[in-house]
């Protein structure tokens, strides 16, 4: 099933880009903000969230590519109810400590 593929290569650019905006936003403090250590926080957060995505990202292809015919097959959960929640979660604790 090629549409698996693809939507699960395109969940995974779309945590990357905002893992790079988070890091853009860790730049901007660093160079502009008073505090390095928000800027290290804010660039640890993206770090982290860009490694959980390749997790995330590996652990859908493997399986699609395991003989599993459909994502409605039973037993199999493409789904990622944690992340999400753990990322907005991080990110309003990361924006509340610069302020």
């Amino acid at each position: 099933n090629v549409k698996g593929f693809l939507a699960n290569e395109r969940t995974f650019l779309h945590w990357l880009s905002l893992c790079t905006v988070l890091g853009a936003i860790s730049i901007g403090i660093l160079n502009f903000g008073q505090s390095s250590i928000v800027a290290l926080l804010f660039g640890a957060i993206s770090c982290g969230f860009m490694f959980y995505a390749l997790y995330q990202f590996h652990t859908r292809a493997q399986k699609l590519s395991h003989g599993k015919k459909s994502p409605l097959a039973k037993g199999v959960s493409f789904e990622d109810m944690n992340g999400s929640i753990a990322m907005v979660i991080v990110v309003f604790v990361a924006v509340g400590v610069n302020f």
